[in-house]
């Protein structure tokens, strides 16, 4: 810890600066968004689980309501079998 923060503090105004917009800055906007697509996935894993439980539509007809990439909807859709919700 001690080394960063000497690191920090020997950095010029412009290259504090530059390490922020390029560096953190990039960081914090990429978990940003990384947050804002988990609450999306979360509240389309609802949908689905009460998709599943009203036992109305087939896996196909579930897939195109949710609107979530393949790759995404059969790990969901997985998840919820194992734990016997289908």
């Amino acid at each position: 810890m001690s080394k960063v923060l000497n690191t920090w503090q020997g950095m010029t105004k412009e290259e504090a600066e530059k390490y922020w917009k390029e560096g953190i800055g990039f960081e914090m906007a990429h978990y940003d968004s990384n947050r804002e697509m988990d609450k999306e996935i979360d509240t389309k894993e609802k949908l689905l689980k009460n998709l599943i439980i009203s036992g109305k539509h087939t896996k196909d007809e579930m897939k195109d309501l949710i609107d979530l990439p393949a790759s995404a909807f059969e790990i969901i859709y997985a998840r919820n079998k194992k734990y016997g919700l289908l």
